[in-house]
């Protein structure tokens, strides 16, 4: 459900400036595609970033963007770097369970990540989509019995 129908999901742009660290940026996007907890893009002021060791990875431009862009945050002194950066920006926006799940879908230990609490909505999401996915299938599965009532009752109703 989450996959089919992303209602709902946060988009996250995450601004890459030039002289990143590779395994920063993948990270993140690594995180949030495992864990299909929002829908990220790369943006940048030029459409386009040279990597610390000399990548060149194409963007979107930054101007006008309405995401949450997260910048400064990557490969700044003193935050966390990599995948606990990821984590830990995960954690803002997806239940805990989440990010238990996709930490031992990578293989990534979470001692060291300090995990904030997301809001409501976003730990509810995932119950909300399964009891809509739920709800949505009785109702396709009554729909026969429900078609063949009222055919009965026009049968009777003629007789």
């Amino acid at each position: 459900m989450n996959t089919a129908f992303p209602w709902g999901r946060p988009r996250v742009a995450v601004e890459l400036k030039d002289g990143v660290d590779e395994i920063d940026a993948a990270a993140l996007f690594e995180v949030y595609g495992y864990s299909q907890g929002a829908t990220t893009s790369a943006l940048s002021a030029k459409g386009f970033v040279t990597t610390r060791h000399g990548l060149v990875v194409k963007t979107s431009i930054l101007d006008g963007a309405t995401s949450t862009v997260v910048a400064g945050e990557l490969g700044s002194p003193g935050s966390p770097q990599g995948f606990d950066a990821a984590f830990e920006l995960l954690s803002r926006s997806s239940s805990s369970s989440v990010v238990q799940s996709v930490s031992k879908m990578i293989e990534y230990p979470l001692d060291q990540v300090r995990q904030e609490r997301a809001p409501l909505i976003a730990q509810a999401r995932t119950s909300l989509l399964l009891a809509l996915g739920l709800l949505l299938a009785v109702g396709v599965g009554m729909l026969p019995t429900i078609i063949l009532g009222v055919v009965r009752r026009r049968m009777r109703a003629r007789a």
